[in-house]
């Protein structure tokens, strides 16, 4: 790829983002980005890794596919872009069918400089067309760690991206970004992803405007209390609860209102305008925190968030600490308190419940896999073979063809096109994921609790300040 002249940088920084300087890691990231290199880059939130593709696109001929998973986050991408002058453009569900229109045809003109896009999104036969012979300089997974979070589970597109970026003729680089991702986590998305020969950024996580605080809850009554004295002492203050199931978050919500709070529940079930309307609502300030599982916190931005509560733990470190780092990105002080079941779970046993009913979940699915493994072709266009197994849910088929690709049962020649090889079937991806006794680990911990995050994402630290444990001692 050409290179760019150092002052072309700073000049289009200047004149498109009003910015003088980059920080040093950005600085190498976009000479790396533009340099046409695959990239792994794990950074901090709230550090601005936007700017380390959206720069490069700017500066580049050609078309820069930016592969996100929430309408949201496309949304505000998009909105800013446009503020500054960048010529982006998103497809989602959520469109009209003449912007839709208007989008596909500007990708066939080569109009946009940034496309955003879901997985879904980009393997929707229509879309994949058009896209496909358009002049794709480079590929971006942005919070690439819902690739391996997500893509065995409710995602299971994610998991056919590296068979998307070997269908271009043109080659185009791979460059994933995130800001959450253990040493396990970069291991999958490597290997998911193709990224043998990526350069990498790492970046320790650990942020010191975040307190973080854990309460051990004796009783149901015990955790809602604990979370009225937590509103109580933040009320007026911008802040998030999360919840891990839609019906508790609607539960919560609802008798918050009833107790005189301001609030909304969120979740992916609500409808489209509901959901646009509670991210307006809390983003200017009108509900100064909303009950939400999962779905609201990528690209959902508010810079006084001056807390996060966590009515239940997170199923992984990672999705916590994706989680409270909606907290404090004007980096001032911010809080984050989690709250936990006693650990026998014989007074509380909400969160013991919780974890079973998730692995319910993910067994059924495996016990689907498996069966409909025994009726697929060896090989086959997942499209026509699909409509064979109408019985079955397209998300519940394609979820099954993701845990079989997981246990080294299938492989992508294509984006559409499969090969099964069930003599290859590792049966160790049934075995219970080792998240959920790290949650409990962090919970139950005795020293300082960032020292105990960061060890698990493969940081030495010291002592925080920064954590009940350490404030304590």
């Amino acid at each position: 790829m050409t290179e760019v002249p150092q002052d072309a940088i700073k000049k289009t920084l200047r004149n498109v983002w009003g910015f003088d300087h980059l920080r040093e890691e950005q600085e190498a990231l976009i000479q790396k980005v533009l340099s046409g290199q695959d990239l792994l880059a794990v950074l901090p939130t709230g550090y601005g890794k936007t700017l380390c593709f959206e720069l490069p696109a700017v500066l580049t001929p050609g078309l820069t596919l930016v592969i996100t998973p929430l309408v949201a986050l496309m949304q505000d991408q998009v909105t800013k872009g446009r503020q500054r002058g960048l010529k982006t453009a998103a497809l989602h569900g959520e469109l009209s069918r003449p912007e839709r229109k208007a989008v596909l045809k500007g990708i066939a003109e080569g109009s946009w400089q940034l496309l955003y896009i879901s997985p879904e999104g980009l393997l929707h036969p229509g879309v994949w067309s058009v896209v496909h012979s358009s002049p794709v300089v480079r590929i971006v997974l942005d919070e690439a760690h819902c690739a391996i979070s997500w893509g065995e589970t409710f995602r299971p597109h994610y998991l056919r991206l590296a068979a998307v970026r070997r269908a271009f003729p043109q080659s185009p680089a791979l460059c994933a970004f995130t800001a959450t991702a253990p040493p396990p986590m970069l291991k999958a998305l490597v290997e998911l992803l193709e990224l043998n020969t990526a350069q990498r950024i790492i970046l320790k996580p650990y942020r010191s405007n975040l307190f973080l605080r854990v309460q051990t809850c004796w009783t149901p009554r015990q955790r809602y209390t604990a979370t009225l004295e937590f509103l109580q002492q933040h009320r007026n203050q911008g802040g998030l609860v999360y919840r891990r199931t839609r019906a508790g978050a609607e539960e919560l919500a609802q008798t918050l209102q009833q107790q005189g709070w301001k609030t909304a529940a969120y979740h992916a079930g609500m409808g489209t305008d509901q959901r646009r309307m509670v991210e307006s609502q809390w983003q200017t300030g009108e509900l100064p925190f909303v009950v939400a599982t999962c779905a609201f916190g990528l690209g959902i931005d508010r810079a006084d968030v001056r807390w996060v509560l966590h009515y239940e733990p997170s199923l992984s470190l990672e999705e916590y600490l994706q989680e409270f780092g909606r907290a404090g990105r004007d980096q001032k002080p911010a809080e984050a308190l989690l709250l936990v079941s006693e650990p026998t779970g014989w007074l509380d046993p909400s969160d013991k419940q919780m974890r079973q009913y998730f692995k319910r979940q993910q067994q059924e699915q495996q016990k689907y896999a498996l069966a409909l493994a025994r009726k697929l072709p060896v090989q086959g266009h997942v499209t026509e073979v699909q409509r064979q197994f109408a019985s079955s849910s397209g998300d519940t088929f394609y979820q099954a063809l993701a845990l079989l690709q997981r246990g080294k049962a299938l492989q992508w020649h294509s984006p559409f096109e499969y090969q099964l090889q069930m003599q290859q079937f590792d049966a160790k991806f049934l075995e219970e994921d080792p998240a959920a006794p790290q949650m409990a680990a962090y919970a139950t911990r005795q020293g300082c609790r960032w020292q105990f995050l960061l060890q698990a994402f493969g940081f030495a630290h010291e002592a925080c300040g920064h954590c009940d444990r350490c404030s304590r001692n």
